[in-house]
């Protein structure tokens, strides 16, 4: 029995110490516990108060942003766009991560021809919110206008990838890629919205447009065909057989194939401008001209029915009338190079070599790269007696293009006029040789041969 309580009291000197350092640890570690909880609520309260204080900050930076474009919208339904502009822009200083005000101001800037600023403000609102398909979809529309196809055909892309769904950005994507060349790509968009989706008549028509444009005559017209059966007074497939034959050199054909579409549509004056193209190929001036009239008269004023118009009046010989209409299509298309390459020429022939060579010095500064830009402008600096501008702007045009003879033949006479015969003779052989007429006519007279 003592042996017992020996033991039981040896055993309580050793285990209490034990319970007693266990208590101790396990009370210090839920001191240590409390306080590191403490601390990191306090540090939590902290930041939530910071948080919270930046987030109350930002919304009433939003709130103020949101009346902004209220008061902006407002503005821009009477049409008081550069007030409306002021209030997009300090609605987007009121708070510069608000992408709506951004896109708004986007579109006002494409509005009124501010393209830069436009693109600027699209880009900014897709890096703050990259996840919308609509602003992908109007900068896409933006690219095309500048002329950035294959930009424009990845956002829409992009577009058609976060939603799916909108057949509307898969047929615009048929449209861009009809309008860079790409067919084929534009046929399979087309076939995929006939598996996910039904098509119309309008998703028809793009198909026999890209047949069409590939050479498929007859499988474009087969389309066309079935359409007119389907919908006989749909004037637009009329104008597209009338493109089939104008393509297929059937120019009567295409003639009527146009006039029915206007009958179908009087207003429909794209029918009357590709009417215009069929009676010039026919050799029928006045009514081309009739028609390119009537187009203007309905309201379609692009460039391109003034250039085309302007074309028509040079080859009657009315130089005053088609420099003119040069003039309205670079009003509405100060890029449009062929309306300044044809003006220039105009100017040239009408005498007013002042506007010519100005002309010309704007067309290589757009078109740094074209040969022609360069030999028109060596061609008018010839009219100034500039000789050795003129030979420098006949050697850019070579270096572009060695396979433009009218530059070397160019190049020979300006050698000639300053009478360095070997040069000349050199140049006047190459364009010769190339079976350029003026070449071998000027060669028997200087050259000997």
């Amino acid at each position: 029995m003592l042996l017992r309580r020996r033991l039981a009291f040896l055993l309580y000197l050793v285990a209490v110490p034990i319970a007693l350092r266990t208590a101790n640890n396990c009370i210090s570690k839920r001191v240590d516990f409390i306080l590191m909880t403490m601390r990191i609520f306090f540090i939590l309260s902290l930041v939530f108060a910071l948080i919270s204080h930046d987030l109350s900050a930002q919304s009433a930076a939003r709130r103020t942003a949101r009346e902004l474009l209220k008061e902006a919208d407002v503005y821009l339904r009477f049409g008081d766009w550069w007030t409306a502009l002021d209030k997009y822009t300090s609605a987007i200083n009121a708070d510069q991560t608000f992408a709506e005000a951004y896109m708004k101001r986007a579109l006002l800037n494409e509005k009124i021809g501010r393209f830069e600023d436009a693109m600027r403000d699209y880009n900014r609102a897709i890096e703050i919110n990259p996840y919308s398909e609509f602003h992908y979809d109007r900068r896409a529309k933006l690219k095309m206008v500048s002329g950035d196809y294959r930009g424009a055909i990845d956002d829409i892309t992009t577009a058609i990838s976060i939603a799916p769904d909108k057949r509307e950005y898969r047929t615009r994507r048929v449209d861009d890629y009809i309008a860079i060349g790409e067919y084929q790509r534009a046929l399979e968009d087309l076939d995929t919205l006939a598996v996910y989706d039904t098509t119309d008549v309008l998703d028809d028509m793009r198909m026999a447009l890209a047949l069409m444009l590939m050479g498929e005559f007859k499988d474009s017209r087969d389309i066309l065909r079935k359409i007119n059966d389907t919908h006989p007074r749909f004037s637009m497939a009329h104008d597209m057989i009338g493109l089939l034959y104008l393509r297929e050199g059937e120019y009567k054909d295409a003639e009527r194939a146009f006039t029915r579409a206007i009958s179908l549509n009087p207003g429909f004056a794209l029918a009357y401008y590709n009417r215009s193209v069929a009676y010039r190929l026919m050799d029928q001036p006045k009514k081309a001209i009739d028609d390119l009239n009537e187009a203007i008269e309905i309201g379609r004023k692009p460039s391109s029915v003034y250039f085309s118009r302007a074309i028509i009046r040079k080859e009657m010989g009315d130089l005053k009338g088609a420099n003119e209409d040069y003039g309205r299509a670079l009003d509405m298309d100060s890029t449009y190079t062929d309306a300044l390459f044809n003006r220039a020429f105009t100017l040239k022939l009408l005498g007013e070599f002042n506007h010519a060579l100005e002309d010309a010095m704007d067309l290589v500064e757009l078109e740094p790269e074209s040969a022609e830009a360069w030999n028109l402008k060596g061609n008018i600096y010839m009219l100034f007696g500039r000789y050795q501008d003129a030979i420098s702007a006949y050697t850019r045009a070579i270096n572009l293009n060695p396979n433009l003879l009218d530059a070397f033949s160019n190049r020979g006479v300006t050698y000639l006029m300053i009478h360095h015969q070997r040069m000349a003779c050199n140049d006047l052989e190459r364009g010769a040789s190339g079976g350029h007429a003026k070449s071998q006519e000027l060669m028997q007279y200087f050259c000997g041969n």
